[in-house]
C-alpha cells in the first residue's frame, strides 16, 4: 500500500509517526515467516481509547504493530535488536 511506503520511510528517518496514522496500523498477530518481518521501532503511547505498547514493523511493504505479549511468545525463536523509540507526533 502506499500508504505505508511514506510513513515507513518517515520512520527510518525521523523515528516518528503521526497519531492519525498511528491509529490506522493494523495489529500483526499471525505471519507465514516472522524472519521476513523487519522491526522499525519500539512504539509505547497512549491514547483515551487505545494504549500501543509493542513494535511498528515492516513486513511485505506493509507498516503493521506488533503487541509486547505476540514478540514475547515468538523471541524463543527470533531475536530483534532494537534500540530506537519511535515518537507520536500529535
Amino acid at each position: 500500500m502506499i500508504i505505508w511506503k511514506e510513513t515507513i520511510e518517515q520512520i527510518i528517518e525521523n523515528k516518528t509517526i503521526s497519531k492519525n496514522k498511528l491509529k490506522i496500523v493494523p495489529k500483526l498477530r499471525t505471519c507465514s515467516d516472522w524472519y521476513s518481518v523487519k522491526p522499525l521501532g519500539i512504539i509505547n503511547y497512549s491514547s483515551p481509547l487505545m494504549k500501543w505498547d509493542g513494535y511498528l514493523v515492516e513486513f511485505s511493504n506493509q507498516l503493521f504493530y506488533v503487541e509486547k505479549t505476540t514478540y514475547e511468545n515468538i523471541s524463543k525463536d527470533l531475536k530483534w535488536k532494537i534500540k530506537d523509540n519511535i515518537t507520536v507526533e500529535e
